[in-house]
Protein backbone atom coordinates (compact mmCIF):
# COMPACT_ATOMS: atom_id res chain seq x y z
CA UNK A 1 0.00 0.00 0.00
CA UNK A 2 2.88 2.36 0.79
CA UNK A 3 4.44 1.70 -2.58
CA UNK A 4 1.22 2.62 -4.35
CA UNK A 5 0.96 5.90 -2.45
CA UNK A 6 4.59 6.72 -3.27
CA UNK A 7 3.94 6.09 -6.96
CA UNK A 8 0.79 8.22 -6.89
CA UNK A 9 2.69 11.03 -5.13
CA UNK A 10 5.47 10.91 -7.73
CA UNK A 11 2.94 11.05 -10.56
CA UNK A 12 1.13 14.01 -9.01
CA UNK A 13 4.39 15.88 -8.41
CA UNK A 14 5.42 15.20 -12.01
CA UNK A 15 2.11 16.46 -13.41
CA UNK A 16 1.47 19.52 -11.26
CA UNK A 17 4.79 20.82 -9.98
CA UNK A 18 6.79 21.27 -13.15
CA UNK A 19 8.23 24.76 -13.54
CA UNK A 20 7.04 26.72 -16.53
CA UNK A 21 9.56 29.23 -17.79
CA UNK A 22 8.98 31.66 -20.61
CA UNK A 23 10.52 30.31 -23.78
CA UNK A 24 11.72 33.22 -25.86
CA UNK A 25 12.98 33.17 -29.41
CA UNK A 26 16.51 33.90 -28.22
CA UNK A 27 16.59 31.03 -25.69
CA UNK A 28 15.14 28.63 -28.25
CA UNK A 29 17.69 29.53 -30.91
CA UNK A 30 20.51 29.40 -28.39
CA UNK A 31 19.58 25.83 -27.44
CA UNK A 32 18.84 24.51 -30.92
CA UNK A 33 21.49 26.10 -33.15
CA UNK A 34 25.23 25.59 -33.10
CA UNK A 35 27.31 28.41 -31.69
CA UNK A 36 28.37 29.72 -35.12
CA UNK A 37 24.83 29.58 -36.49
CA UNK A 38 23.54 31.32 -33.38
CA UNK A 39 26.07 34.16 -33.78
CA UNK A 40 25.14 34.55 -37.46
CA UNK A 41 21.46 34.69 -36.56
CA UNK A 42 22.10 37.32 -33.88
CA UNK A 43 23.82 39.59 -36.41
CA UNK A 44 20.58 40.04 -38.38
CA UNK A 45 17.97 40.08 -35.61
CA UNK A 46 16.03 42.75 -33.83
CA UNK A 47 16.09 42.76 -30.00
CA UNK A 48 12.32 43.14 -29.80
CA UNK A 49 11.71 39.98 -31.81
CA UNK A 50 14.08 37.99 -29.62
CA UNK A 51 11.93 38.58 -26.52
CA UNK A 52 8.75 37.13 -28.10
CA UNK A 53 7.47 33.75 -27.01
CA UNK A 54 8.59 30.92 -29.27
CA UNK A 55 6.04 28.22 -30.00
CA UNK A 56 8.56 25.91 -31.65
CA UNK A 57 12.18 25.85 -32.76
CA UNK A 58 11.34 26.30 -36.42
CA UNK A 59 8.98 29.21 -35.74
CA UNK A 60 11.65 30.86 -33.58
CA UNK A 61 14.11 30.73 -36.45
CA UNK A 62 11.49 31.96 -38.91
CA UNK A 63 10.59 34.95 -36.73
CA UNK A 64 14.16 35.86 -35.85
CA UNK A 65 15.20 37.71 -39.00
CA UNK A 66 14.75 38.24 -42.71
CA UNK A 67 16.63 35.42 -44.43
CA UNK A 68 17.02 37.23 -47.75
CA UNK A 69 19.22 39.93 -46.19
CA UNK A 70 21.79 37.51 -44.77
CA UNK A 71 25.13 36.72 -46.34
CA UNK A 72 24.40 32.98 -46.32
CA UNK A 73 21.17 33.48 -48.17
CA UNK A 74 17.77 31.90 -48.15
CA UNK A 75 18.79 28.32 -48.97
CA UNK A 76 21.18 28.02 -46.00
CA UNK A 77 18.62 29.13 -43.41
CA UNK A 78 15.82 27.18 -45.08
CA UNK A 79 17.79 23.94 -44.61
CA UNK A 80 18.37 24.74 -40.93
CA UNK A 81 14.66 25.59 -40.56
CA UNK A 82 13.68 22.25 -42.11
CA UNK A 83 15.94 20.37 -39.68
CA UNK A 84 14.42 22.19 -36.71
CA UNK A 85 10.90 21.57 -38.04
CA UNK A 86 11.62 17.85 -38.18
CA UNK A 87 12.83 17.92 -34.55
CA UNK A 88 9.68 19.82 -33.52
CA UNK A 89 7.49 17.25 -35.23
CA UNK A 90 9.33 14.39 -33.54
CA UNK A 91 9.07 16.05 -30.12
CA UNK A 92 5.31 16.51 -30.61
CA UNK A 93 4.87 12.80 -31.30
CA UNK A 94 6.95 11.87 -28.25
CA UNK A 95 4.85 14.20 -26.10
CA UNK A 96 1.66 12.54 -27.34
CA UNK A 97 3.09 9.11 -26.52
CA UNK A 98 4.09 10.27 -23.03
CA UNK A 99 0.60 11.65 -22.42
CA UNK A 100 -0.96 8.39 -23.59
CA UNK A 101 1.27 6.36 -21.29
CA UNK A 102 0.47 8.69 -18.39
CA UNK A 103 -3.28 8.38 -18.96
CA UNK A 104 -2.97 4.60 -19.24
CA UNK A 105 -0.98 4.46 -16.01
CA UNK A 106 -3.57 6.57 -14.20
CA UNK A 107 -6.36 4.29 -15.45
CA UNK A 108 -4.48 1.20 -14.26
CA UNK A 109 -3.86 2.79 -10.85
CA UNK A 110 -7.52 3.77 -10.48
CA UNK A 111 -8.69 0.27 -11.45
CA UNK A 112 -6.23 -1.32 -9.02
CA UNK A 113 -7.33 1.02 -6.21
CA UNK A 114 -10.97 0.15 -6.96
CA UNK A 115 -10.19 -3.58 -6.83
CA UNK A 116 -8.34 -3.17 -3.53
CA UNK A 117 -11.14 -1.15 -1.98
CA UNK A 118 -13.93 -3.52 -3.09
CA UNK A 119 -12.19 -6.65 -1.75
Amino acid sequence: MKKITKVINKILVFIFLQKKEKVTVQKTLEKSLTYDEYLRAMMYTDDVVMSHTAYSRSSALRWAFNWDKTDEGFRYWENIHDDLWYLDKRDKKLLQVRKGIMIGAIIVIVVCMYKIITL
